[in-house]
């Protein structure tokens, strides 16, 4: 999740007219929830006794802050809790008697209901009847979209699709496949929004589930003007075995003139950390094991214990994905220049659509953006992508009011 870093953009809490004098947060829990009271609320920092709704907070920014305790406790945190216990300490106190006794750890009664599997919440609020809907990310997530919700201009409203964890530790989600969850998705959408198009996004894991939602919405007769997928490559099912030895073919050449000066600095001991021929032997030990790369990265081992579990069944999915049919919408790319790196070789990493266009049938669009995978969606470059992406909107939506037009 970005933090809203540019200095100009904070308000200093200083400034505010508050009768409650700064008392610092205490504890590791205590400071987790000021900090996502100031995030959400752009304050500079917020002390342990700052009512939310005194700060400024409303009903929309409530909805944030409680997806956002939610996503880093992992206790189900809902609105009229934040209503009630109003400030990091009282919030604190409420969690710790609840079993939360660290960010990123829960003590779960066994049986627990988290609530239902699919939750919508509003990250902007608007009066446009082409709402944008956000696919959850690899964790079941949507804290990856509130940077990129307020940087997105008019009146259009821009909504979160999160799913909920209600599998007991150690075993698998409810989710049999991807395709099952975009079914659960698609009720949830027809329920929630009954008149009207509906336009989609997803960031890497959210982009394939995006695609699939569109497909299915369309099958409903549900208008679907936008999709938009974020640095989404397609998963292993979706290219035959043929396509990933082309691939490997025609990236071997640019892996080798990246690795070739740097394995000629090791051999002429011009880096000689054994750490650098111990990572690429782990990268190897990986792949052959089949073993997901995010379980590498600092953001996983971060996550409180059912949000792991959700990213590691997630990867199967995904993985197992294979889009069917033919969609016959347009596909709005947004992708960043990277190398090809040894993870890659046999991913279409250089075709500027990453391959979408074959595996749908549809009209890809591609927009460079700023950045890489992991801070596109963090400031500075989430701006650089909200102002693409409102572009987008704008001529996906005006292609669409033409044809109305001529139907008409």
């Amino acid at each position: 999740m970005a933090v809203a870093s540019a200095a100009s953009a904070l308000i200093r809490r200083a400034n505010l007219a508050l009768s409650m004098p700064y008392v610092a947060p205490n504890g590791e829990l205590e400071t987790l929830i000021a900090k996502l009271f100031a995030e959400v609320l752009t304050l500079d920092h917020v002390g342990a006794d700052d009512d939310f709704s005194q700060l400024g907070g409303d009903s929309l920014l409530g909805e944030v802050l409680s997806m956002l305790i939610s996503e880093r406790t992992g206790f189900d945190f809902e609105i009229p809790l934040l209503v009630e216990h109003g400030s990091p300490r009282r919030i604190s106190a409420l969690l710790r008697s609840k079993g939360v006794v660290a960010p990123s750890y829960r003590s779960r009664q066994a049986g627990k209901n988290l609530g239902s599997l699919v939750n919508i919440t509003c990250l902007k609020q608007g009066n446009d009847n082409t709402p944008l809907y956000c696919m959850p990310a690899i964790s079941g997530t949507v804290s990856e979209y509130v940077e990129l919700a307020k940087i997105l201009g008019g009146d259009r409203p821009v909504y979160g699709i999160q799913i909920a964890d209600q599998a007991q530790p150690g075993k698998l989600g409810a989710f049999a496949s991807l395709r099952e969850m975009a079914a659960s998705i698609v009720a949830k959408l027809l329920t929630h929004h009954r008149d009207g198009p509906i336009c989609l996004i997803g960031y890497s894991f959210g982009g394939s589930l995006a695609i699939e939602v569109a497909q299915q919405l369309v099958g409903h007769g549900k208008l679907v003007p936008f999709v938009g997928l974020i640095d989404t490559m397609p998963g292993p099912a979706c290219i035959p075995l043929a396509y990933r030895i082309y691939h490997f073919a025609r990236n071997i050449g640019p892996w080798g003139l990246n690795f070739a000066p740097w394995a000629l600095k090791v051999a002429t001991r011009e880096i000689t950390e054994v750490r650098h021929w111990v990572n690429f032997c782990k990268i190897i030990l990986r792949k052959l094991r089949g073993q997901p790369e995010m379980q590498s990265e600092d953001w996983y081992k971060d996550l409180p214990e059912s949000r792991r579990h959700i990213v590691d069944r997630n990867n199967i999915l995904v993985r197992r994905y294979r889009f069917e049919g033919i969609y016959r919408g347009t596909i709005f790319l947004f992708r960043y220049a990277r190398a090809v790196l040894f993870d890659s070789l046999l991913r279409p990493i250089q075709l500027d659509d990453f391959d979408w266009r074959r595996i749908t049938g549809a009209n890809v669009r591609v927009v460079q953006m700023s950045g890489d995978h992991t801070n596109c969606i963090s400031r500075p470059h989430v701006v650089n992508l909200g102002n693409e992406l409102s572009l987008a909107l704008d001529v996906a939506l005006q292609k669409e009011n033409g044809r109305a037009t001529l139907r008409v």
